[in-house]
């Protein structure tokens, strides 16, 4: 059977989260029946906004151009995320492979944590080397 289940979340964005109340209510019911089923490799990803190169048809899309100044920007306000409303709207962007490197490695490293990895994990995770 499966022994590891890697689950791609989204932050908690406060107000934001009340504007789009459906979707944040599915990602934690999501997350409850995955901790639920795999209390011990169920790993959940909490990135905020991704970004990469999307394509979109023939076109592409560099959301990295947005999304890279503001990862160098924001990865030093941690503290200013806990701020009521506002706070949650400091939490850095995350480049697509970095997502993707945690995602991998959760899966594959035996000793990998389970349990929730916010953005901070995501890229500390992302920029160590697996043992």
């Amino acid at each position: 059977g499966v022994k590891r289940f890697i689950y791609i979340s989204a932050a908690d964005f406060g107000v934001v989260n009340y504007l789009l109340q459906g979707y944040y209510e599915g990602k934690r019911a999501a997350e409850t029946e995955l901790l639920t089923k795999f209390p011990y490799g169920g790993i959940i990803l909490r990135p905020g906004f991704i970004y990469g190169t999307r394509s979109v048809g023939s076109m592409k899309i560099p959301l990295g151009i947005v999304g890279s100044p503001l990862e160098m920007v924001f990865q030093h306000t941690r503290a200013l995320t806990q701020i009521p409303l506002v706070g949650p709207l400091l939490t850095p962007p995350v480049n697509v492979t970095s997502v993707a490197k945690v995602a991998v490695r959760a899966a594959t490293d035996p000793v990998f944590p389970p349990g929730i990895i916010d953005v901070y994990g995501i890229q500390r995770y992302s920029q160590s080397k697996s043992k």
